[in-house]
């Protein structure tokens, strides 16, 4: 219901130009109402969202602290493998280096 709507709805039926009963229903109370609700459509729709993330708010944080959380856990983890794989990376390079030198020293030996 709109804000003017309910606003109208306070002051006497001869004010609003409608004489309605006791036992009236709302339309026939107040025939303009229609054109008041067209007037003021959108008016609610911040208030609804500012209420949503008001009631929502709490969990929507929490997720996001879970969620940055362990994104940083899984970042360590990944810079972990990656320094690891480095590491047996140049250990294989240094060891390959190792067997050219024992295969060309054997080259050298057969070879005189």
């Amino acid at each position: 219901m709109c804000f003017e709507l309910r606003k109208a709805s306070r002051r006497p039926a001869a004010l609003v130009g409608v004489s309605a009963g006791p036992g009236g229903r709302e339309d026939e109370k107040m025939p303009h109402r229609q054109a008041v609700c067209q007037r003021h459509k959108g008016e609610g729709q911040m208030h609804d969202i500012i209420t949503l993330l008001s009631r929502n708010g709490l969990w929507v944080m929490i997720i996001a602290v879970v969620a940055i959380g362990g994104w940083f856990k899984f970042r360590e983890r990944e810079l972990r493998v990656q320094q690891e794989l480095r590491v047996k990376e140049m250990e294989h390079q240094q060891k390959m280096k190792e067997l050219e030198l024992e295969l060309e020293k054997t080259k050298v030996k057969q070879a005189t």
